[in-house]
């Protein structure tokens, strides 16, 4: 584009933030809105189905961003999972640095507004990232009105043709790395277990070469999850919790798994 977009639309690979570009565009129209979509290359293989519907039913191109890392390069890189702050450090740099990139080369602090997914019971998230953003301007399309629950985004999508992504009829409250979030808990990491054992044992495995990494460079180690059990609290490698899983010392629960209806508050919480 010769001029600068008046709208950038973060398009996350998850229903809401597909539904917020349908919502922009019908308020605004098409010319000026530019939709975005940062790659960790870690996303489940319908994500890229499901991108490939939205952008065909909106009729605008949906930028793809990727340096051709994925998130186990970003880890062993910088040898840490999250950043000071608690997120992780794979979304900060595979995610939130390029969509900044990207909305500095097309945006203007004066004339674009950034649109994010975020669910109308979310105000504690719109207010952080409002801020966080400054000077520039964010809206959220979902708050317009209406959508409060996860089926109303499924019946949003199906009714324009598309299908949710895969991984939300299995329960799993968001779309992120196929659901191999390091920030989703042992609760869903048994449950990846039993859904996708391959994906399991394949970050069980990388797990186990990070840590020796980490010790080969004098680092202390750090896993993914965190045993809090006994009031104290201390690592829990993935081979750890498979082998306690599989043994029957611990046993597993789906209730991390968000219902059919179940409000966006949910479908968020991470």
């Amino acid at each position: 584009m010769d001029e600068k977009a008046q709208r950038i639309v973060n398009v996350s690979g998850g229903m809401a933030s597909a539904v917020a570009l349908f919502r922009t565009i019908e308020r605004y129209g098409r010319d000026g809105t530019l939709a975005v979509f940062a790659d960790t290359r870690s996303e489940d293989a319908d994500t890229y189905r499901f991108l490939d519907d939205v952008e065909r039913v909106a009729q605008i191109p949906i930028t793809r961003l990727s340096d051709g890392r994925d998130i186990w390069a970003v880890f062993f890189q910088s040898a840490l999972f999250t950043t000071l702050q608690g997120g992780c450090k794979a979304s900060w740099e595979l995610k939130k640095m390029p969509l900044a990139a990207f909305t500095e080369e097309h945006g203007d602090y004066e004339t674009t507004t950034i649109l994010v997914g975020f669910g109308p019971d979310e105000t504690n998230r719109m207010d952080r990232l409002t801020a966080a953003m400054r000077p520039w301007r964010v809206d959220f399309p979902l708050a317009w009105g209406g959508y409060s629950h996860r089926c109303d985004l499924m019946e949003e999508l199906r009714s324009r043709g598309i299908e949710p992504p895969r991984i939300y009829a299995r329960g799993y409250p968001h779309n992120n790395c196929a659901g191999a979030c390091i920030l989703a808990g042992i609760k869903q990491w048994s449950g990846l277990l039993r859904d996708y054992r391959e994906l399991y044992l394949s970050s069980e495995e990388k797990e186990q070469r990070f840590l020796t990494e980490l010790r080969a460079r004098g680092r202390t180690e750090i896993t993914i999850l965190k045993d809090r059990r006994g009031g104290s609290v201390e690592n829990l490698s993935l081979r750890q919790l498979r082998e306690e899983i599989e043994s029957g010392e611990r046993e597993p629960t789906d209730s991390w798994r968000a219902t059919t209806c179940s409000c966006m508050g949910v479908l968020f919480a991470q």
